[in-house]
């Protein structure tokens, strides 16, 4: 059976269609501002293939072809071409293969050869057969030959966030209760199996998420599976290529987050190999002792946690880090078989106050504030855009009463 063209991102929110007089006059090309116009959405490998074609100038013009045929949402089952532009950034090099789900990009503003000539967002346009080129057509507009339309070629997953006015205003397609349409109308068909979705226990417990042929799982997987969890509030953390919840997931959600899996061709199961955090709260940790070379693998998983880091003789000093953090850190310790425990520093004046814990406390208080200032900083994100559509609509509104004036000679 064909892999399925998948949508290629985790929100859609179309702010220019087919046709646009903008810059797609004659052209099926849309244009996508994804979630929010405070940070750059991802983009997703449709399907298994590989990059034809990169410019590193121009708009960053990225030809991404399938690997063989692949079956699109109108039944055509063909090799596909899926060209996208305006990453700042070049990521790939030409003959470079990605797996579907695989983050091969990230919105834009790259255009006629400079970064951020454009507000920042996703070109996309999707051909028949093989075509790394494009020619100007009748209208002045340069596409891609043999282009198909987004909604005849691609599948939604169940969980894609659509725009349903433009804005900030999101639906997961497979709460639209019948036909999924995005924001200009267009509908698309989702892609789901339909085997019945059964608990791994009816007791929570703590699920692990892999791929059956043991290949780690794909960066827009685990995208997609984190964005499934947070609304749940649950957290995971990477292990051996394989995903792991924070917390014990109780049934119903476990059917959920299996679902999810099942549509990303994983699988999920018990995982009772579990590291409990030290704390519930923010603490530093002391590991060791260890060698060098342990101290160093510790080293570097702190780091790409973001969590301090210093050596006393031969302990890791890690902190302060939070309950999922610490699991993190301690299932990495385990496995080298490092002994570990809360840190108290041996400095910590004996006058009766705990410096040590008001100093864990005040860290804990700043990372609350800083969780606050990105709450409102998105609120003013948000308020932002809906601003400028309430202008947008009021212009139309009064361009309207101006052509009826026009039109009664007034």
């Amino acid at each position: 059976m064909a892999q399925k063209v998948l949508f290629p991102g985790t929100y859609m929110r179309i702010t220019q269609d087919e046709y646009g007089s903008t810059s797609h006059r004659g052209s099926f090309a849309r244009d996508d501002g994804g979630q929010s116009t405070a940070f750059d959405s991802p983009v997703l490998a449709p399907f298994d293939g590989y990059f034809a074609r990169v410019r590193k100038d121009s708009s960053h013009e990225t030809y991404f072809v399938s690997d063989g045929p692949v079956e699109c949402a109108n039944g055509y089952v063909g090799v596909i071409t899926f060209l996208f532009m305006h990453d700042n950034i070049n990521r790939f090099g030409t003959g470079a293969h990605a797996k579907q789900g695989d983050i091969i990009g990230y919105e834009g503003g790259f255009g006629g050869g400079r970064k951020d000539r454009f507000a920042h967002h996703t070109h996309r346009e999707w051909s028949k057969g093989k075509n790394t080129t494009q020619f100007k057509n009748g209208s002045g507009t340069y596409v891609i030959a043999n282009q198909m339309h987004e909604y005849d070629v691609c599948f939604v997953r169940p969980d894609t966030m659509i725009s349903t006015n433009g804005s900030t205003s999101f639906k997961a397609a497979k709460n639209f209760g019948g036909v999924v349409k995005d924001n200009k109308g267009h509908v698309f068909k989702i892609s789901e199996g339909d085997e019945k979705v059964s608990a791994i226990s009816s007791e929570s417990i703590y699920v692990q998420i892999y791929s059956v042929n043991g290949a780690a799982i794909s960066s827009g997987d685990v995208v997609a599976l984190q964005n499934l969890c947070k609304p749940l509030g649950i957290t995971l953390h990477s292990d051996n290529g394989t995903l792991v919840t924070d917390q014990k997931v109780s049934a119903g959600d476990q059917v959920a987050i299996i679902g999810k899996a099942h549509d990303l061709n994983l699988e999920c199961r018990e995982y009772t190999d579990k590291t409990d955090p030290l704390s519930k709260d923010p603490i530093t940790m002391k590991i060791g002792p260890a060698s060098a070379g342990d101290r160093a693998t510790i080293k570097k998983e702190a780091e790409a946690l973001g969590l301090g880091y210093k050596e006393e003789t031969e302990y890791c000093i890690i902190g302060p880090a939070s309950s999922g953090d610490q699991i993190i850190i301690l299932t990495k310790a385990e496995a080298l078989g490092l002994g570990y425990s809360i840190y108290v520093p041996d400095n910590v004046p004996d006058d009766g106050c705990d410096c040590a814990k008001e100093i864990e406390a005040l860290n804990a208080e700043i990372e609350k504030l800083n969780g606050q200032i990105v709450t409102l900083t998105n609120e003013r994100d948000q308020a932002i855009v809906e601003k400028k559509e309430a202008e947008r609509k009021a212009n139309e509104y009064l361009e309207m009463i101006d052509n009826a004036k026009k039109a009664l000679g007034v």
